[in-house]
């Protein structure tokens, strides 16, 4: 199930770019609003990040319930395995908030408020913050050994994209505000 969940993983992240790409291209008017485009990203990446969720809650179950039967729990020793799962608590929350807040934004001034800005901008930090925790379980899910130029790339490229998601939300809410 864990390579299951990689291989899951690494198709979220190719078609999570390719929506955020799109999306930011199109909050900062450079490429007009294609509704099939716009709609078979997000529903694709809908689909996969529900099952990513649906494996992540039912390895945490597993996880809890080894550490019931074993009645040891070693929560200190586990505490970046818990921050993970945390963080993917936060994206979920965070996504349906930016479903919300984009299924009724019509690009109509003043409709992209400052609280939609915070949400969507805490939704970037968030998603960044579950990918850094997350790169050395996935490289060493997919054979690899999880440290070095790889993961290092991997973080600095995550990094520069999310930087420039939260930059097209500025942007996007500026253009909205004016």
């Amino acid at each position: 199930m864990r390579k299951v969940n990689s291989i899951l993983s690494i198709i979220m992240l190719v078609v999570f770019v390719m929506h955020m790409t799109a999306s930011g291209l199109l909050m900062v008017h450079v490429i007009p609003y294609i509704s099939v485009l716009m709609h078979t990203l997000s529903g694709t990446l809908i689909l996969v990040v529900a099952v990513h969720t649906v494996i992540g809650i039912k390895l945490s179950v597993d996880t809890l319930s080894a550490m019931n039967k074993s009645d040891v729990s070693y929560m200190n020793n586990n505490m970046t395995f818990w921050a993970r799962r945390a963080s993917g608590f936060a994206v979920m929350a965070f996504i349906i908030i930016h479903m919300i807040i984009f299924m009724s934004e019509k690009g109509v001034p003043g409709t992209f408020t400052f609280f939609r800005l915070l949400c969507s901008i805490l939704l970037s930090l968030s998603v960044l913050i579950h990918v850094i925790t997350n790169i050395r379980p996935l490289m060493i899910g997919l054979g690899r050994s999880g440290r070095g130029k790889g993961a290092a790339t991997l973080i600095l490229v995550s990094s520069l994209l999310l930087l420039a998601s939260g930059a097209a939300f500025v942007v996007y809410y500026i253009n909205m505000s004016l």
